[in-house]
C-alpha cells in the first residue's frame, strides 16, 4: 500500500480536497475484496496528515477567521491614554502651585526682591527712637503705637511707631552698605505723616520723613531733608512687613542725594 512518506506536499494538499474522489489505482498490493478498505484508509491516512501539515488555506475559511480577529489598534489610538494621563498629571500639579501663588501674593509673602541701587557709603550711627519723633502722637491725634488708615480696623502695632521706624531706617542702611559704627555723624529725624489708604486693594502706604544729620562734636546739623514716599502692597500684607517696606523705600530715597552722601562722608 502507499505510505504517507512517498506522497509530496502537492499530492497531499490534493488528496485533501478531493479525498471522495481517489482513484482506486493509488491502493496496490490488495486483493480485490479488500480494496475499497485500502482506498478508504489509504484516503483517511493522507487527508489526516494533509491536515495536520498544511492547515486550510481556503478563501472561505481566511475570511472567516479574519472576522474574528480583532483588527490591530492604531499606534495614535495606542499612544492617546498616555497623552492624557500625562497631561491630567501636569494639571493636577499646576493647580496647587498656581492657586499658592495666588495667595502667597494675596497675604503679600510673594514680594519682590528687596535690592538697592548701587551708590557710596558712609559711615554714621543712628539716633536712638526717641530721637525720631512720631508728630501724630506728640499732637495728640493719634496713639504713640497707631497708623492712621482709612478700614473700619485700625492698625496698632505692639510697639511704638517711632521705635519701629528707627530700626527700620537702621536695618536699610545696614544692607545698603553703610557703617553705622562711628560716631561722629548721628542721623535722627521725625515721623511727620504716617498713613495707610486701606479700604480697598490694593492699599497705599504713605510716609513723610525729615532726616537730620547732626555733628556730634559741634552738635550742629549738617544735613537735612523732608522725603515722601507711596508703597503699594497687597490687602492682608502683615503690618510689620508693610512698614519695613515703606521705610526702606524711604532710605532708598534718602541715599539716593548726594548732600546726604557728602555729610556722611
Amino acid at each position: 500500500m502507499l505510505s504517507a512518506a512517498h506522497i509530496p506536499a502537492s499530492v497531499f494538499y490534493w488528496m485533501r480536497c478531493h479525498a471522495a474522489l481517489l482513484p482506486c489505482c493509488f491502493c496496490t498490493g490488495t486483493t480485490p475484496s479488500k480494496k475499497a478498505t485500502a482506498l478508504t484508509s489509504t484516503a483517511a491516512t493522507a487527508v489526516t496528515v494533509a491536515t495536520a501539515a498544511f492547515p486550510s488555506t481556503t478563501p472561505a475559511e481566511s475570511v472567516r477567521r479574519n472576522l474574528h480577529r480583532p483588527a490591530p489598534l492604531s499606534p495614535n489610538l495606542t499612544r492617546l491614554p498616555l497623552k492624557y494621563a500625562v497631561l491630567k498629571g501636569c494639571g493636577t500639579l499646576a493647580l496647587p502651585l498656581m492657586l499658592s501663588a495666588c495667595s502667597w501674593s494675596w497675604f503679600g509673602l510673594n514680594s519682590p526682591p528687596r535690592t538697592v541701587s548701587s551708590h557710596a557709603t558712609g559711615w554714621l550711627s543712628v539716633a536712638p527712637a526717641r530721637d525720631f519723633v512720631y508728630l501724630p502722637a506728640r499732637d495728640g491725634h493719634m496713639s504713640a503705637n497707631r497708623i492712621e488708615n482709612t478700614a473700619m480696623t485700625g492698625i496698632v502695632l505692639k510697639d511704638d511707631i517711632n521705635g519701629a521706624v528707627r530700626d527700620s531706617v537702621a536695618r536699610s542702611l545696614r544692607v545698603a552698605g553703610f557703617h553705622l559704627d562711628d560716631g561722629r555723624k548721628v542721623l535722627s529725624g521725625s515721623i511727620e505723616k504716617f498713613s495707610v489708604d486701606d479700604a480697598r486693594s490694593p492699599t497705599w502706604w504713605t510716609l513723610k520723613m525729615r532726616y537730620m544729620v547732626t555733628d556730634s562734636a559741634t552738635r550742629k546739623v549738617v544735613f537735612t531733608t523732608t522725603r515722601t514716599v507711596r508703597h503699594k502692597a497687597p490687602k492682608f500684607t502683615s503690618s510689620n512687613v508693610a512698614i519695613e517696606d515703606t521705610v526702606r523705600s524711604s532710605v532708598e530715597a534718602l541715599i539716593g542725594d548726594p548732600g546726604f552722601i557728602r555729610s556722611v562722608n
